[in-house]
């Protein structure tokens, strides 16, 4: 999985979208997600915005906060 975790412009996307429709079918808001993962509101925000990547500590524990597989956040190969 980790192949795919590189800072281009395809990733960044995939990536926002993905996060974007995970919380909207969570029904939670980036504040509460910051909140669960110990980010900042601002961190969750630039990730939704494309504007950064998560590091693996952080992408693990947003899918725990979000009740999915770190998998899940990569396009299927």
């Amino acid at each position: 999985i980790m192949a795919y975790y590189c800072n281009d412009i395809y990733y960044l996307g995939y990536f926002s979208n993905k996060l974007k429709q995970m919380i909207k079918n969570k029904g939670i808001t980036q504040k509460h997600l910051a909140e669960q993962t110990g980010a900042g509101q601002t961190t969750i925000s630039r990730y939704v915005n494309a504007q950064g990547l998560p590091g693996y500590n952080m992408l693990y524990r947003l899918a725990d906060a979000l009740d999915c597989s770190v998998n899940e956040f990569f396009p299927e190969r």
